[in-house]
């Protein structure tokens, strides 16, 4: 069961992370919206406790 909680708790970041660096690979999107994208995975990232 543990393993289980630990198996998700590594891959549950990964689309996090995903979704700013597929933005970033199109600069078609505007800035606002790369704005808001990075702002929420900041907070997501500062929910969970990740401080880079």
């Amino acid at each position: 069961m543990v393993t289980v909680f630990v198996i998700v708790l590594l891959l549950f970041p990964l689309p996090l992370l995903s979704v700013p660096l597929l933005f970033m690979a199109f600069p078609g999107v505007p800035l606002a919206g790369r704005a808001v994208v990075n702002g929420a995975s900041g907070a997501v990232s500062a929910l969970a406790g990740f401080h880079p």
